[in-house]
This record gives C-alpha cells, sequence and structure tokens, in this order.
C-alpha cells in the first residue's frame, strides 16, 4: 500500500491508502470521490510512492 497525502493551505490533511499498481486516472478518481475539492494537480517523486498536492487558495 502506498500512502497519499494532500497538503494544502485552507484545511487539513487527507491521507489515502492506495494499491501499488492503481493507475493515475484511477488515481484521480479516488481523490475525487475523498476530498471536497475536484480541481488538482499529482506532484509525483522519484520512486513514485508519494503523491502530493499543493493548493493555492485562490484557486478553490
Amino acid at each position: 500500500m502506498a500512502d497519499i497525502t494532500l497538503n494544502y493551505r485552507v484545511s487539513s490533511d487527507y491521507s489515502i491508502n492506495i494499491l501499488p499498481n492503481t493507475t493515475v486516472a484511477n488515481l484521480k478518481n479516488m481523490i475525487r470521490n475523498n476530498v471536497p475539492f475536484t480541481d488538482f494537480d499529482l506532484y509525483v517523486n522519484d520512486t513514485a510512492r508519494d503523491v502530493r498536492k499543493y493548493m493555492d487558495p485562490q484557486n478553490m
């Protein structure tokens, strides 16, 4: 399982556990269904284990 942390300035963090073979498209759907916003970008680190979203309040 991978731990996904979404960080943004206007609310608390959300963590979502996903399976290792989850596609980006499926991950976007999981995030859409589990966090209170729908517009986001995914940032993946070199190991592809952490996906982090930094959201500017003016984009909400």
